[in-house]
Parts: structure tokens; sequence; C-alpha cells
């Protein structure tokens, strides 16, 4: 099993830094109790737009904490 690749909580969260365009990156839930925790810096005003895909019957749990703003779909 591989070990934990991003932080588990929101105060170990993984930080992107400064995002503006297109970033992309993978990771692995290792466990049935992997969370994954990540915080970044818009690098401009507007819309943000996030995709996941999940494998192996994974159900995606995404949410925004400390911060402002929601997801849909």
């Amino acid at each position: 099993m591989p070990g934990d690749d991003f932080g588990s909580t929101s105060e170990t969260a993984h930080s992107l830094g400064k995002v503006s365009g297109t970033t992309a990156f993978a990771g692995v839930i290792g466990t049935v109790t992997d969370a994954d925790y990540f915080t970044f810096t818009a690098g401009q005003t507007g819309r943000a737009t996030f995709s996941f895909d999940t494998t192996h019957e994974l159900k995606l749990d995404a949410k925004v904490v400390g911060g402002s703003g929601s997801f849909t779909g």
C-alpha cells in the first residue's frame, strides 16, 4: 500500500501555491479512511472549475473548508 501522498487535515493541507490557468495533479487514495486536503491562492478573479476522476467505485466527497464557494454537480 502506498504512503499518504497529501495532507489529511485542513491543518496539514498540501499547498498548490498560486494557481492560474490550467493546473493538473494526481494522487492515490490508499485506504478507505484516507482524506486529502489542498490549499491554493487564486491567481486571478473569476470562476474556478475542478474536475475529479475516480476509480474502483470510489465516491468523491469534495468540500470547501475555511474559504468561500461551493461545489455543484
